[in-house]
């Protein structure tokens, strides 16, 4: 079994999982699970595809594009244990901040929830917590806007068998 970091266990929980908290961020974001992206996976193309369907239909006019989870490094062993660093970047373009702030209070809200799931002897994420954000940003290269917001998970090393 491998070590869980905390942006795969964010990652995971925010594409795939069930809880009340994953389904409402995923809720407010135009293509839903597809729209949960890890860094380095967001193109112009993706951009569009989830743009052009925002705009084919206006349902979807509150919801935000994507979410990007990027590992931000680590800090400080303690112990069995240390901090690593997770930041979620709510992506839109063309509507201003609101879209963005509605997906930034349910990431809020619900990452604190998320809890790894360790099994005994092995390491990995035991719990997140919000940490700061750095407000809302412009990306000139893709011409988007996000506000980045900052996660520590713990993790925990594994035990030696």
């Amino acid at each position: 079994m491998e070590v869980i970091d905390a942006s795969s266990l964010v990652f995971d929980y925010l594409r795939s999982s069930e809880a009340i908290g994953a389904t409402q961020v995923r809720g407010g974001l135009v293509l839903g699970s597809e729209s949960v992206l890890e860094t380095g996976m967001l193109s112009e193309s993706l951009i569009m595809e989830a743009y052009e369907a925002r705009e084919a239909n206006s349902a979807l006019a509150e919801k935000a594009l994507f979410i990007s989870v990027q590992d931000a490094g680590d800090e400080g062993a303690v112990g069995e244990a240390y901090v690593n660093y997770v930041i979620c970047r709510v992506i839109d373009r063309g509507m201003a901040y609101s879209n963005i702030r509605r997906v930034k209070f349910l990431l809020q809200k619900y990452l604190a929830d998320v809890i790894g799931n360790l099994m005994s002897g092995y390491g990995g994420a035991s719990h997140i917590e919000y940490v700061g954000r750095t407000g809302h940003r412009f990306d000139p290269i893709y011409a988007i806007e996000y506000d980045a917001l900052t996660f520590a998970g713990f993790i925990l090393l594994p035990h030696s068998v």
